[in-house]
Parts: C-alpha cells; sequence; structure tokens
C-alpha cells in the first residue's frame, strides 16, 4: 500500500502529537514547611520515557556485552553489594568457576526424599530424640485427660 506525502505527513504529526503527550510517571510529596506534605503527580512526555527505556536496554545490552567479553567492567557491575562476601569466599576457596559452584550446589544440597538424603547419624539422632520427646508429652495430654 503506497501512502501519499499528505497521508505520510498527517501520521507523522500524529505520532509527533503521541510523543508529546504528558503522562502520569510517579507521584510524590512536597513538604509545606508546615508539617504537612502535599502530594503531586510528576508527568513526563511518551517521548521523554521511550528515550529513557531505550537508552536503559542500550546499556542493558552492552553490559551484557562486556561481562561476555570478560573485560573486568562486567566484574566490577556483578559484585555490588556482596564484594565482600565474594572475596572472603575468593580467599576461603579461591577463584570458582560456575561449573564448579555448580557442583558443589548439587553436592550439598540434594534433592529427594528424606530416605535418600544422607544425613549425618548426630542430626538422625537428634530428630529420634525429640521424636521420643513429642510423644511423650503427647501420651502425657493423653493420660491427663484420661484422668479428669
Amino acid at each position: 500500500m503506497v501512502q501519499s506525502p499528505r497521508e505520510n505527513k498527517t501520521l507523522k504529526n500524529a505520532l509527533d502529537a503521541m510523543k508529546n503527550t504528558p503522562i502520569p510517571v510517579a507521584v510524590r510529596t512536597v513538604d509545606t514547611g508546615i508539617g504537612m506534605k502535599l502530594p503531586y503527580i510528576e508527568s513526563s512526555t511518551v517521548g521523554e520515557v521511550a528515550g529513557k527505556f531505550s537508552k536503559a536496554s542500550t546499556a542493558a545490552k552492552d553490559d551484557a556485552y562486556q561481562l561476555a567479553k570478560g573485560t573486568g567492567e562486567g566484574e566490577k557491575l556483578q559484585r555490588g553489594k556482596y564484594a565482600n562476601r565474594l572475596d572472603k569466599l575468593h580467599d576461603k576457596f579461591g577463584k570458582l568457576t560456575p561449573g564448579q559452584i555448580n557442583e558443589r550446589i548439587k553436592t550439598h544440597y540434594k534433592k529427594g526424599t528424606p530416605d535418600e538424603i544422607e544425613v549425618s547419624p548426630d542430626f538422625r539422632s537428634k530428630m529420634i530424640t525429640r521424636e521420643r520427646q513429642i510423644e511423650r508429652i503427647l501420651q502425657k495430654q493423653i493420660d491427663d485427660f484420661n484422668k479428669e
């Protein structure tokens, strides 16, 4: 379908008008100075919001590329608030690859029924002791109820 220049111009004007349409983006509060805060709606245009999403998308792609490339920039971004924990782990175990980490997770956190999972004898004896204590308490409560 071929459009005439006039129709194309109309479409362009409609898109420009849409880009300049104000939309609410946040509800903020402003302090009045007399102990009250009044809410107000912060607005932005559709074009500004779309531009911010475009920039965020581009930045995310760049970060992913840097991470895959291995320049170190991605590692700095990835560490964030867990940097101290990572440093302690690196000091203790050396720098582990994701494969080594996954292998350790598989060995330490096995899935299955309680009988299939290896449990230390000490833990098993504690559980049996607790179960016996619970049975005694329940039996005592039943006996006390029967006496009344």
